[in-house]
């Protein structure tokens, strides 16, 4: 193995997984809150759902709430109402509550790994910001050069 392929795109990667081992549970808990995002972004409209077909509407309320909720608040369209605001509002801070659970635990894990030695190491900090470099810079050229044909001009010329 020479020397020149030792220090590849493959040695990089390898050596970048190894160096972020201690933080992997906290890039996989960042991950997990950036995905909760969906199941809160897809709560958002089940409030006004409520308001609209139970207050406005006159149907009953969803199974799940009639099990969950008094029977003083499913009777009465007031109670159907607050309903639908409590749950806007809990929909709400909990999403809020994610979005900063999430920033916290991608800014710590950041810090930690800005801290760490392979970012002292200029070496490894070079190696880091040139390697993707290449990369794209190798797949852009050969995207360039399969995608673009020869523009031919033939004579014609804009005057003003």
């Amino acid at each position: 193995m020479s020397d020149g392929h030792k220090k590849g795109p493959v040695h990089f990667w390898r050596r970048l997984a190894l160096e972020v081992r201690p933080y992997w549970s906290w890039i996989g808990l960042s991950f997990l809150t950036s995905i909760l995002a969906a199941p809160f972004s897809l709560l958002l409209p089940l409030p006004l759902k409520i308001a609209v077909d139970s207050v406005i509407g006159g149907r009953q309320l969803p199974g799940f709430l009639v099990v969950a909720l008094p029977d003083r608040l499913v009777i009465s369209s007031d109670g159907v109402l607050l309903v639908a605001v409590v749950l806007v509002v809990a929909i709400a801070v909990l999403d809020q509550l994610r979005g900063f659970c999430n920033t916290m635990v991608t800014t710590y894990a950041g810090e930690q790994l800005h801290s760490s030695d392979f970012v002292r190491d200029s070496s490894a900090m070079r190696s880091a910001l040139a390697f993707p470099t290449m990369i794209q810079r190798e797949r852009l050229t050969a995207f360039t050069a399969s995608r673009t044909t020869p523009i031919r001009f033939s004579g014609f010329c804009y005057m003003p």
